[in-house]
């Protein structure tokens, strides 16, 4: 009975002070409401799963000071994996967090919130995090997933999660690279590939970092060279950060139709591939060095 009357209460301070109150604050009466009455549910898709079947089993990544954090399981499009949450927030503040780091089979991507939204204190709410795939072209099946979380509270706590999926450890490509195409100070980098689309012809790359610095890669614009003509000089784009130890990957981009203005078509054969780039090689943005990379792509 004491439930019933707080729950019609709390619908009359709704409907009382809808004209005076902000859309944020409309938002956030109706979640408390929906928390007290139990009727809060995520909006989820119907099957929580990749394409391939690999699954994640709900899991709990943090339990302290009143807050839980829950991992609701795991499904995919061409451009994200998503990982739902559940929050309750039974502390005695209202909460942010956003997401700090985002491994997947030990590759390095990075990942947001979907929702920015404060979690109010007393409260549970859903929130989905998306890992982007762009770099993340190595991985076939998502394995094990590590990363962090940064709860915006007065010690500013960081949430450091793992969690395995059904897929184990995961599968990544198996790429046939042993020498990297440049290396210096525990950085290397490799090319694992090269593909071409109606639009652009891309070359693949991953930067590998087994020191303890941050580290970026990034290739000059209007530095590239494609059989040696170094008259014509390509514009392009191709650039990765690692904030940690790991491996990212990246490509290089070249657009077609500047490459047919210098004579070339697909049916070209491509010898060699040259251009200039920046590496950071440290977390102060002090160490950085200009670099040449000179690859052979085709033997005679």
């Amino acid at each position: 009975m004491k439930r019933t009357l707080a729950l019609l209460l709390a619908l009359a301070c709704v409907f009382s002070l809808t004209g005076c109150r902000t859309r944020e604050e409309r938002q956030t009466m109706r979640r408390q409401l929906d928390y007290a009455n139990g009727t809060l549910e995520p909006d989820l898709p119907d099957h929580l799963e990749t394409e391939d079947g690999t699954t994640l089993d709900e899991q709990v990544i943090y339990d302290k000071k009143g807050v839980t954090i829950t991992a609701l399981g795991i499904y995919e499009d061409t451009n994200y994996y998503y990982i739902p949450f559940s929050f309750r927030n039974n502390s005695k503040e209202d909460l942010s967090w956003f997401v700090d780091a985002i491994t997947v089979n030990g590759w390095i991507s990075f990942g947001w919130l979907e929702d920015a939204e404060q979690v109010v204190h007393g409260g549970l709410d859903y929130n989905t995090l998306r890992i982007d795939r762009d770099s993340l072209s190595a991985v076939l099946r998502p394995g094990r997933i590590t990363g962090s979380f940064v709860l915006e509270d007065e010690n500013w706590t960081t949430v450091s999660f793992s969690l395995t999926t059904s897929a184990g450890e995961g599968e990544n490509k198996p790429f046939d690279v042993q020498v990297p195409v440049w290396s210096q100070d525990d950085v290397s980098l490799y090319l694992t590939g090269m593909r071409s689309s109606s639009y652009e012809l891309v070359f693949s790359f991953y930067l590998e970092n087994q020191s303890k610095d941050a580290c970026s890669f990034d290739v000059e614009e209007d530095s590239i060279s494609l059989n040696g003509s170094e008259e014509s000089l390509l514009s392009g784009w191709g650039y990765v950060s690692l904030p940690e130890a790991g491996k990212k990957s990246f490509d290089l981009r070249l657009d077609w139709d500047e490459l047919e203005a210098l004579g070339m078509d697909r049916s070209t054969p491509l010898t060699t591939l040259s251009f200039t780039a920046t590496v950071s090689l440290d977390d102060d943005w002090e160490n950085i060095v200009p670099i040449n990379v000179d690859l052979t792509l085709l033997k005679n």
